[in-house]
């Protein structure tokens, strides 16, 4: 974080109600004494505060940590704006545990980022044929579900300036210096917008939710039009589908916005239809102005140069 001083022990920071951490007490004695807090003078901690984490532990040795550190970090990659990977280019190895971290982060693949750090100490053949190696092994971790995330190539460290000049590249990529350079500066151009990419995230959420929101208002009130009964209710569980696609043509809503058919069959089993609320179209347009009219008034907010 941004300051001068001492650190501050973990155990000191959950007790703090201005930090975020106080979660965290609940995760052992272990944990909190491992725990800390330290400032630093850097203006980019003025828009971010960096938090590390310690280093992938080998298979046989993750036993000793004394405190689960897979359910710790799905806690911090559920509530950070970013999550980065730093990757030695010349040990690309992946341990069991973290195989399992790099899978909690992929549940947030839009907050996922890859950097293959000390890329100066290959050449051109050998930074293409690591790069290809490290895309492939996440590619079966998390490539099946999801885009792979952004990689950077660089070398964030001291020893960047002594980068050598690549030759087994393109015309346009033969400076290593160059390349270090711009993987650089894109990467902290990127932690530094991060207040404006956290606000796109939290409208495009919001924006889920209303959609969600609005179908299930309409399944409702489609399904107490449609008859209370038991013998209705039953039918009309069993023929949910044909539920969602009537809806779907009546009122305009896109696939991706209905839940999963048979996770809501097991819902409405438990529910009478009586309590379902009758369709009022003015709610509806309530929801349908946000979607489309105030939401894209908020996204250009956002993009605004002074938006902070």
């Amino acid at each position: 974080m941004k300051g001068k001083g001492s650190a501050i022990p973990g155990n000191i920071m959950v007790m703090e109600s201005a930090n975020p951490y106080q979660e965290l007490v609940k995760y052992g004695e272990a944990f909190m004494t491992r725990f800390t807090c330290s400032f630093a003078e850097s203006p980019l901690l003025e828009r971010v505060t960096i938090i590390d984490t310690p280093g992938i532990l080998a298979d046989e040795k993750q036993k000793y940590r004394g405190y689960d550190m897979s359910r710790i970090m799905r806690w911090f990659i559920k509530r950070v704006d970013m999550v980065i990977f730093l990757f030695d280019i010349a040990r690309l190895g992946i341990t069991d545990e973290l195989r399992l971290i790099i899978e909690l982060a992929g549940e947030y693949s839009d907050k996922l980022r890859i950097v293959l750090n000390k890329a100066h100490n290959l050449d051109g053949q050998e930074m293409i044929r690591s790069f290809g190696c490290l895309m492939w092994s996440l590619s079966k971790i998390i490539g099946q579900n999801c885009e792979l995330p952004r990689v950077y190539v660089g070398s964030f460290s001291d020893e960047a300036n002594e980068a050598p000049q690549l030759t087994n590249l393109t015309a346009a990529e033969f400076n290593t210096c160059a390349f270090l350079e711009e993987e650089h500066a894109d990467l902290v151009e990127e932690i530094a917008n991060l207040r404006k990419s956290r606000a796109l995230r939290m409208v495009n959420e919001l924006t889920k939710r209303a959609r969600s929101v609005r179908v299930h208002c309409l399944i409702l009130a489609h399904l107490k039009k449609q008859g209370t009964s038991i013998q209705r209710k039953k039918l009309l569980i069993q023929k949910l589908e044909r539920v969602f696609q009537e809806i779907q043509q009546k009122h305009n809503c896109l696939p991706g916005d209905f839940p999963q058919v048979e996770k809501l069959k097991a819902a409405l089993g438990a529910w009478d239809f009586n309590l379902f609320t009758a369709h009022k179209p003015k709610l509806i347009d309530v929801v349908d102005e946000f979607i489309f009219t105030d939401r894209l008034k908020l996204i250009n907010i956002i993009l605004l140069p002074t938006f902070e």
